[in-house]
């Protein structure tokens, strides 16, 4: 199964829709890889309006290890009730009927709280009030 998913996992593109079939996602633009997995915009076709989401699609490779998707379901639960200005609130985790395993945030453009404070761009007065993830 593991094979299977790390195919479709490295066969993402464009236009493709993903997710489970009560709660489906259309691939728009790869943002780039994260540690855990492919970063993308998509489009929330369970919505009226098609929102604009950012998704997290985690790499087969960590289902591997037991305890691993778990874990990640758990931390993702516990970020939905952060609530702050730079934090992206946390839509939900989903599978996809291939076995991906999807994280859904409100819509992000890549940039993480390393590269902000890389940058000294938090030490200016005119910080961007982009989210971070």
């Amino acid at each position: 199964m593991v094979d299977s998913q790390q195919a479709l996992y490295n066969g993402l593109k464009a236009e493709q829709i993903i997710g489970p079939d009560h709660h489906p996602y259309k691939l728009l633009t790869a943002l780039k890889p994260t540690i855990l997995g492919q970063l993308w915009q998509a489009e929330d076709l369970s919505t009226s309006t098609g929102a604009l989401v950012s998704l997290h699609i985690i790499n087969p490779v960590f289902s591997r290890h037991s305890g691993f998707i778990e874990h990640i379901k758990k931390q993702v639960s516990l970020s939905k009730r952060l609530k702050h200005q730079y934090l992206a609130d946390h839509y939900g985790i989903f599978k996809h009927r291939g076995g991906l395993v999807l994280i859904a945030t409100e819509r992000l453009d890549g940039l993480t709280l390393a590269q902000l404070l890389s940058s000294g761009a938090h030490k200016s007065s005119a910080v961007p009030r982009k989210k971070v993830y």
